[in-house]
């Protein structure tokens, strides 16, 4: 909304400048707001010039090293055999961590995994209908939300920037927590299970396209306006239900991929100097035992003072691009 007194300026301007208006013109004050505003445009202009000129995979490096600042992951295991992984973020430098997701795994209920195993062999029916958008998700997940958004490298250049650092970041993480874990593939259980993808080397929980694929439709749902949010995570959730068709992933995996995917974008987001509208609410999810607990959502966490100018200007660029105002921190 408008202030009034923009509206009054406005209006004596162009009465002046017909020649209605004989009264001398005050000297316009700039309020601290705009001065504010203005310093910060000059500085990003300044520094899209130099961003501009780096190569395109080298602009990438730069904003994951920025985005991923403050986010750490610390593994454990207990002497029972279970192991933990906590995710936390430091809101700024000397910060104390502030926990926002927790998940770990016990050692294994025979009948849980069996019941597991049981729905991976019945979503092998559905692998031949299925396998071309398989083999599609092995090398790219980012291009298929553009079934719900425009996106792309030559129309959206920056937004491209941004999405491939926010797939690095959410990859690292999971591939972290998989390597910690050690689940077993769905083929390691069952030999004779036949898989229509590649087998990655590293086990299967959380799930790596899960988490990677949610975290992306959190991030299109906040910069596009227009966006349907229930059919981007339509899309993340075919790509993620799509790994467990392959007999690549268990249900569970799809799980926590999800939650680890939409909670590490809310951290994302908040570097940016965005923010996603929560509730407070409790995310957890039982699976027989096999995950203790999956943690809490993210809420604000004091970002707005400690903006990075880098992904200040990334998060305009970018709400230029997809001509969205975003939901600002302020």
């Amino acid at each position: 909304m408008v202030p009034t007194s923009m509206l009054d300026m406005s209006t004596s301007a162009e009465i002046e400048t017909r020649g209605i208006s004989s009264e001398p013109r005050a000297t316009p004050r700039t309020r601290p707001g705009i001065a504010k505003r203005n310093k910060r445009s000059s500085q990003h202009a300044d520094l899209r010039a130099r961003f501009s000129q780096l190569d395109p995979d080298l602009r990438t490096v730069l904003v994951v090293d920025r985005l991923a600042e403050g986010i750490q992951t610390r593994l454990s295991e207990g002497e029972d055999g279970a192991r933990l992984a906590e995710i936390t973020v430091a809101p700024c430098p000397g910060a104390d961590p502030v926990p926002v997701l927790v998940m770990g795994t016990r050692p294994a209920d025979k009948a849980f995994w069996l019941a597991e195993l049981e729905d991976v062999v019945c979503a092998a029916a559905l692998r031949g209908e299925r396998q071309m958008e398989i083999d599609q998700q092995d090398r790219d997940i980012l291009g298929f939300f553009a079934l719900a958004v425009p996106v792309g490298r030559v129309s959206h250049p920056e937004t491209q920037v941004l999405l491939d650092a926010v797939q690095q970041v959410v990859s690292g993480l999971a591939l972290d927590l998989q390597a910690h874990f050690g689940v077993d593939r769905p083929g390691r259980l069952r030999p004779d299970l036949m898989t229509g993808g590649n087998v990655p080397a590293q086990g299967s929980f959380p799930g790596h396209h899960a988490a990677v694929s949610f975290a992306l439709a959190s991030v299109l749902d906040s910069f596009y306006p227009d966006a349907d949010g229930a059919a981007l995570r339509d899309i993340a959730q075919r790509i993620a239900q799509n790994r467990c068709h392959a007999g690549l992933h268990f249900p569970v995996d799809t799980i926590a991929g999800a939650l680890l995917g939409e909670v590490v974008a809310e951290a994302l987001l908040a570097r940016l100097g965005l923010a996603i509208c929560r509730d407070g609410r409790r995310i957890e999810a039982w699976t027989g035992g096999t995950i203790n607990r999956l943690g809490t959502a993210m809420t604000d966490l004091g970002w707005q003072n400690t903006r990075d100018p880098l992904l200040e200007m990334i998060a305009a660029d970018v709400m230029r691009e997809t001509r969205g105002t975003g939901q600002r921190v302020v």
